[in-house]
């Protein structure tokens, strides 16, 4: 791990309460599949065309749409967050608001768990689906160079809004931390993180359903894991 980091404004880092792991949670998870960011990956990058890891099936990960974001909507957020969203991610959240992750989905090659779903704007559901309040709690722990776009249970995917990279998904992990040290927005944002992706569009391709997870049985029962 890098030195603890010089000078006085050092902050402690505070994150949002954990919830629980809704997205392993049968009862709690909305199962039903739906195609709308397929269809904006589509017309925006031609059929999808990857390679799977070898335990993989052709599982694909189907996101849950909440709805769509006026023009007007997104300038607001965009007033509200201080900055323009980068084009890519803000055409995304224009088609559908956010997503819910169906059951079983793993970021990979790595296989981290989602805790939170794909953030929007007015949901209308949890303030920890809400790009603001992501936004807000994120202070303590990244600069403003970055948005987080959803909380894995290890840490926070977030994309870069500023040049150069503008665009790019990052990875921070919790376990990068020692909780009896403090580090700035700053140190972690140099030093921990971690490159995901250059795209959102490459971002959201990186999602597989995990073929082994109990949790498939219970969400549908027709479907067996292998």
């Amino acid at each position: 791990m890098g030195r603890r980091p010089p000078g006085p404004q050092r902050s402690r880092i505070r994150l949002a309460p954990r919830r629980g792991h809704t997205h392993h949670d049968a009862h709690t998870v909305r199962s039903t599949l739906r195609g709308e960011t397929s269809r904006w990956y589509r017309q925006r990058h031609g059929p999808r065309s990857r390679v799977r890891q070898p335990w993989s099936p052709a599982l694909t990960v189907e996101l849950t749409p909440r709805g769509t974001l006026s023009e007007e909507a997104l300038r607001e957020l965009e007033e509200k967050l201080g900055f323009a969203l980068p084009a890519e991610y803000r055409a995304w959240l224009a088609a559908t608001n956010g997503a819910d992750f169906p059951v079983a989905a793993q970021l990979m090659p790595r296989g981290l768990d989602p805790e939170d779903d794909l953030y929007g704007h007015r949901t209308g559901g949890d303030r920890q689906t809400e790009l603001l309040y992501a936004h807000g709690y994120c202070r303590d722990v990244l600069t403003l160079d970055y948005l987080p776009v959803t909380r894995l249970t290890t840490g926070i995917v977030a994309i870069k809004v500023t040049e150069p990279e503008c665009g790019s998904l990052w990875y921070w992990s919790e376990s990068t931390l020692d909780t009896d040290e403090e580090y700035t927005p700053e140190y972690i944002s140099t030093h921990l993180l971690r490159r995901v992706a250059d795209t959102f569009a490459q971002f959201l391709e990186l999602w597989e359903i995990d073929p082994t997870s109990p949790f498939l049985d219970s969400a549908d029962p027709e479907r067996t894991a292998p």
